[in-house]
C-alpha cells in the first residue's frame, strides 16, 4: 500500500500445501528403504547481500513503492546438472538436491521450466521434513513453463522428484531464482517451533484491525469470499497485495480479479505465472485460532494481466489493475465473484475487506460519504474515504490491502485501494481508493487501458452489476459417467442431503472436502438413504458414488 512507510512487520500465510497439490502422494523416499538414499546434492547459494536489500529498502520506500520481504539470487538448476540420482529395483528414479542460502528467514523457488509427466511427482520439504509442499503432479503443469512452489521456512530445502520408468527422462526443471525471505517471516513462523513455545500468532496487522468474521461481516459473508491475499513476483523482490474476484456482464465466471496497477512494478510477463493468490484465509469467528491449521491451503498459481492503468500507481490516473487468473478456482473455495457499479455517485456507506500485512482477512467499515478526490495530478480519479470505529475495533488499511475493493451500501465495488496514511495510531486519517467509474473507460482509449471492455464485453451499457455466486457449468465438477441415476434433494442444504438411486445393485459412496479428504464413506445396495453433514463447515463438497455401472460425481453445497 502508498501510505507514508515508516518500520513495520508482515504476517506471512505460507504455511500450507496447495489446493491444487495431491496430498495423498508423499515423496518416494519416505516409503522406501533409506538404504537406496545414501547420498544427497547439496548446493550452497552465493552469500545473501542484506545491506544492499537494506539500502534498496529505503530506496523503495522514499519512491512510495510496494514493500519487499523478499529478494532473489539467481540460479540455473535442472535434472541434468544438479542434483543425485537413485534407481529403485523396478526401475524408477528419484532426484533429490538440498539447497542452502545462509541465514534465510524463508526460501521460494522460482521456475521457469516446470514440466512434470504423466505419474510423476515433485515435492519441496524441510530436511526433517516437518514442512513439505506437495505432490505436485502433471496437473500442476504451467502452459508457460513458468511456475512457483511456494514458500518454505528456513534457510535450508530439499527438492525431491519422481520418475517412473515408462516416462524416464520426460520430466523438465529449470530453478532460475530462490527467493531469500531476510525480513518479517520470522517474526510469524518461527524456523524451529519447540514444544513449550509460543502458539503462532497470527496478530501481526495492527491491533484495530478487525476479523471478516466479526459482527460487521455478518451482512458481507458473500462478498468476502471474492477477497484473495496476492503474493507478487517481480524483478525487484516478492511482495503483497489484496484483490477481489469481480463478475461480468455475461456472468459467464470468467476468472477476473481486480487490483492496483502499482502491484505490478517491476513484474515481467512471465512472473505473472509465479503469482500466487490465496482465499479463504480468515478466522472463522472474530477471535484469532491458536494454529493456522488449514487456513491457507486454498491458493492458485499464475495469471496474465489483461488491462490496467499504466500510470505509476495512480499518478495521472486511477491506478487500477486487472488481472485473468491461468487456472479458475475450484468450486470447493466456494468463492463469489463481486458485483460493480461505474457510476461516478459518491457513496455513504460500505466496506473494504482486505488483508493487511497477509494477516487474514479483515474488514474495515466506513459511514460518511466518500468524497470525490485526486491522488496526485488529476481530479476525480479517487474517493476519499474515512473509517469509522465499530463494535470490536477501528478498521484501517495496512501495507499489503494495496488493491482491495470499496464497497458501497449495495455490496458493489466502487473502487480500489492505492494507498492514504489510515494506520490504528491515526485511524481518522483518510484513505484514498481509485474510482471504478474512473477505471471504466477514463485511462486511456484502447482496451487495455480501460475496464469496460473486459466487464462489459458486448457493449450492452450495463453500469452496475450485482455478485454471484462462482458456480458455472464449465467448471465441469458435476459429471455422470454411464448409466448411473442418482437424485440428490436438497442442494443445497442446511446439514441432510437425501440419496436417491434407481439401481439396487451394490454401490460406493463417498464425499471429499475441498483438501480431497474423504469425509463420509459408505458401501450399500440401499435406494435411499441420507448424508449428515451437520458437522461440516459450509461450503463446497464433492460427492463421488461408483457401482458396476460407472461413476458419478456432483457437487453438494452446504450452506
Amino acid at each position: 500500500m502508498r501510505k507514508n512507510l515508516s518500520a513495520f512487520t508482515l504476517l506471512f500465510l505460507f504455511t500450507a500445501l496447495q489446493a491444487q497439490v495431491n496430498r495423498n502422494i508423499p515423496p518416494v523416499s519416505s516409503l522406501v528403504s533409506s538404504e537406496f538414499f545414501t547420498t544427497l546434492a547439496q548446493i550452497n547459494l552465493p552469500p545473501f547481500n542484506l545491506q544492499a536489500a537494506i539500502e534498496l529498502d529505503k530506496a523503495e520506500a522514499e519512491r512510495n513503492e510496494m514493500p519487499k520481504f523478499s529478494r532473489s539470487i539467481f540460479t540455473d538448476i535442472t535434472f541434468k546438472n544438479s542434483g543425485t540420482w537413485t534407481v529403485l529395483p523396478n526401475g524408477s528414479r528419484v532426484w533429490r538436491l538440498q539447497i542452502t542460502s545462509k541465514d534465510a528467514e524463508a526460501l521460494l523457488p522460482y521456475f521457469k521450466k516446470f514440466y512434470l509427466p504423466k505419474g510423476s511427482s515433485f515435492h519441496v520439504y524441510t530436511p526433517d521434513r516437518e514442512e513439505m509442499i506437495g505432490a505436485f503432479t502433471n496437473e500442476n503443469n504451467p502452459t508457460d513453463g513458468y511456475y512457483a512452489t511456494g514458500l518454505i521456512h528456513g534457510e535450508t530445502c530439499i527438492l525431491e522428484y519422481f520418475e517412473p520408468l515408462e516416462v524416464k527422462d520426460r520430466g523438465e526443471i529449470c530453478l532460475n531464482e530462490i527467493g531469500h525471505a531476510y525480513r518479517w517471516v520470522e517474526n510469524y513462523f518461527p524456523k524451529k517451533h519447540k514444544a513449550g513455545g509460543s502458539p503462532l500468532s497470527f496478530n501481526q496487522s495492527d491491533v484495530c484491525e478487525v476479523n471478516v468474521n466479526c459482527s460487521e461481516g455478518a451482512a458481507w459473508q458473500n462478498e468476502k469470499r471474492a477477497v484473495a491475499c496476492i503474493i507478487v513476483q517481480s524483478n525487484f523482490g516478492q511482495g503483497s497485495c489484496s484483490g477481489t474476484m469481480i463478475n461480468n456482464v455475461r456472468q459467464d465466471c470468467t476468472p477476473y480479479l481486480l487490483s492496483a496497477q502499482h502491484c505490478t512494478e517491476g513484474t515481467t510477463t512471465n512472473q505473472y505465472s509465479q503469482w500466487l493468490f490465496y482465499y479463504n484465509f480468515e478466522a472463522p469467528t472474530c477471535s484469532n485460532p491458536s494454529a493456522i491449521g488449514h487456513l491457507g491451503d486454498y491458493f492458485v498459481t499464475g495469471c496474465t494481466k489483461k488491462a490496467d492503468s499504466n500510470d505509476n500507481g495512480g499518478d495521472t490516473g486511477s491506478d487500477f489493475l486487472l488481472l485473468q487468473l491461468t487456472n479458475t478456482p475450484p468450486d470447493t473455495f466456494h468463492l463469489y465473484y463481486a458485483g460493480w457499479s461505474a457510476a461516478n455517485v459518491a457513496s455513504d456507506s460500505g466496506v473494504c475487506i482486505h488483508h493487511p500485512y497477509t494477516d487474514m482477512k479483515k474488514i474495515s467499515t466506513y459511514t460518511q460519504a466518500t468524497v470525490s478526490d485526486t491522488w496526485n495530478t488529476v481530479a476525480g480519479t479517487h474517493w476519499r474515504t474515512r473509517w469509522a470505529a465499530t463494535t470490536n475495533g477501528h478498521g484501517v488499511t495496512e501495507e499489503g490491502s494495496s488493491g482491495s475493493a470499496l464497497f458501497n451500501k449495495n455490496k458493489q465495488i466502487i473502487g480500489t485501494l492505492t494507498g492514504g496514511d489510515s494506520y490504528c495510531s491515526t485511524p481518522n486519517a483518510a484513505d484514498y481508493f481509485g474510482k471504478l467509474s474512473y477505471h471504466w473507460v477514463s485511462n486511456g482509449t484502447t482496451n487495455n487501458l480501460r475496464l469496460k471492455p473486459w466487464l462489459d464485453p458486448d457493449s450492452t451499457g450495463t453500469i452496475s452489476l450485482n455478485g454471484k455466486d462462482a458456480i458455472c457449468n464449465a467448471t465441469g465438477i458435476n459429471r455422470v459417467e454411464e448409466n448411473i441415476s442418482l437424485r440428490v434433494f436438497p442442494n443445497p442444504s442446511n446439514e441432510v442431503f437425501n440419496l436417491q438411486f434407481d439401481e439396487t445393485m451394490e454401490k460406493s459412496v463417498r464425499v471429499f472436502d475441498a483438501l480431497g479428504r474423504i469425509i463420509f464413506e459408505k458401501k450399500t445396495n440401499e435406494q435411499n438413504f441420507a448424508i449428515d453433514l451437520s458437522g461440516a463447515s459450509k461450503g463446497i463438497y464433492i460427492l463421488e458414488t461408483q457401482s458396476s455401472l460407472g461413476k458419478a460425481q456432483q457437487k453438494l453445497i452446504l450452506k
